[in-house]
Formats: structure tokens, sequence, C-alpha cells
């Protein structure tokens, strides 16, 4: 095993631990009223969805960079 997936795999065990305890940890309810529909969710619904997003926007944003980089180094 490489250093890299080491890393990958501590990293992975640490997101699941955190997602964990901030659904666990947190019940209380916060009301979303959309014009139609009325939403309960969870502080730690919140916070875990609003964290995967930032961390796939990040990624998706640093693979485009690499993309672009890699590109203009074979041009």
């Amino acid at each position: 095993m490489g250093f890299g997936l080491i890393i990958i795999l501590i990293l992975i065990i640490l997101i699941g631990i955190y997602s964990f305890l901030l659904l666990d940890l947190n019940k209380s309810l916060i009301l979303l009223d959309l014009f139609f529909i009325e939403l309960d969710f969870s502080i730690g619904q919140i916070l875990l969805a609003t964290f995967l997003t930032g961390m796939i926007v990040t990624l998706l944003l640093e693979f485009f960079f690499f993309l672009a980089r890699k590109k203009n180094k074979h041009e």
C-alpha cells in the first residue's frame, strides 16, 4: 500500500466518524417552509449536506484545474 492510499483511507474513516457524530449529536429540528411544502431537517443533516457539497465542489474544481494545467503542459 502506498502512502497516498493510506492517507485517503484515513481521510475516509475520519469523514465517516465526523458524519456519524453530526447526525447523532444534533437532534434539533429546523422547519424549512417552501411555497407548498414544509420540510423538517435536523441541524446534523444540514451540516453534513453542506460539508459534503463543499467537498464535492472542491474536488471538481481541483479536477478541472489540473486537467487544464495538464493540457497546457502538452502544448
